[in-house]
């Protein structure tokens, strides 16, 4: 849905202005965007609005690498590798147990995808050892994919939200300056520049004068209660 925004919005200003533009969306920029109430609240407060609490274990029937797993201090990582044979040496490397990959029962992707519950009940296992921030830094050369379990606070200062231009700043009526997620939509893969919205009946005088009413005449219908 938001692609088909992003594409429409293009074809749009092409048509206006004969120029074509790049389309960029993201599940990153489009997550955020999901959650932005959370996330502003917690750019301005410091405190988070989400809570971060997904079950232990929770992984795929058939594939041990797609998963939620706990830390030593009660966070949490998820694993999204669709292809495990792809990335489980690697894995099985970060996780400092290079023998797992080298185990009869998870030696090939077939014996790996079939014993997937007995590779996740010692994957879990190692997540238990290390806490989430060693994890985290651990993982920073992983291959595979991956992602941090964070709070609406830990999400607004994401290094990958931020590099990306999805956090922008803005100047609130009062002259101090916000940060708040941006749409989830770039085009020529260029950062949303944000502006605040209008107070109440700002712009009711500049706009009845461009309609071509006098001062007075402004004045009379503010009289009458008829505008603002």
């Amino acid at each position: 849905m938001t692609i088909a925004g992003g594409i429409s919005a293009a074809l749009f200003a092409r048509e206006r202005t004969g120029e074509a533009s790049v389309v960029d969306v993201s599940l990153l920029s489009v997550g955020a965007w999901a959650n932005a109430l959370a996330i502003d609240l917690s750019l301005v407060s410091g405190q988070p609005w989400t809570p971060v609490a997904p079950g232990n274990g929770q992984v795929a029937p058939k594939n041990p690498l797609v998963g939620t797993f706990r830390t030593s201090d009660g966070r949490y990582i998820n694993l999204t590798m669709m292809q495990p044979g792809r990335y489980w040496r690697d894995f099985c490397k970060h996780l400092e147990r290079l023998d797992l990959a080298d185990n009869p029962l998870f030696d090939t992707t077939e014996k790996l995808m079939d014993n997937a519950a007995a590779a996740a009940e010692i994957i879990a296992a190692e997540f238990g050892l290390r806490t989430f921030a060693d994890w985290v830094k651990r993982f920073d050369t992983l291959e595979g994919q991956w992602a941090p379990v964070q709070n609406s606070v830990e999400v607004g200062q994401d290094a990958q939200l931020r590099a990306n231009g999805f956090i922008a700043e803005i100047v609130d009526v009062e002259g101090n300056a916000r940060e708040l997620v941006t749409a989830p939509v770039q085009f020529d893969e260029v950062p949303a520049v944000l502006r605040r919205g209008p107070q109440f009946a700002e712009h009711t005088d500049e706009v009845l004068r461009e309609l071509g009413l006098s001062e007075q005449g402004i004045v009379d219908l503010k009289l009458s209660g008829a505008v603002t």
